[in-house]
């Protein structure tokens, strides 16, 4: 008797692993269609007066693109991964390869700036 509900728990534990398996792959799949893990390829970075933010976009080196707002009320300094530095007036953008980017506020008022991966 003791034997058979060992074998009952087994089999139970065994069925809720593969259970809690599959979920976790499903999960998976879901978020990753393609079956590969990557960030957004879009997004905003708002910075105070003199600030700098350091962005990744992941693993993989990508064209991305850096746009000062036109909102922006001044310019910002960007560089793309290690690449030349341009300071970018309202409206402007930089243009490079890399997996992150720097950009920093020369100014003492807010400043808005996007970025997104481009083909």
């Amino acid at each position: 008797m003791k034997l058979q509900h060992e074998i009952v728990d087994a089999t139970k534990m065994r069925s809720l692993g593969i259970v809690l398996l599959f979920v976790v792959l499903s999960s998976v799949g879901c978020t990753s269609p393609s079956g590969t893990e990557s960030p957004p390829g879009f997004g905003n970075v708002s910075l105070t007066s003199w600030q700098q933010r350091y962005v990744s976009i992941g693993p993989k080196y990508r064209n991305i693109r850096v746009c000062n707002d036109i909102r922006s009320n001044g310019s910002v300094i960007a560089t793309i991964h290690t690449g030349r530095s341009k300071t970018l007036a309202p409206s402007a953008c930089l243009t490079d390869r890399g997996d992150s980017f720097v950009v920093q506020n020369q100014g003492g008022s807010s400043v808005r700036v996007n970025y997104s991966v481009v083909s």
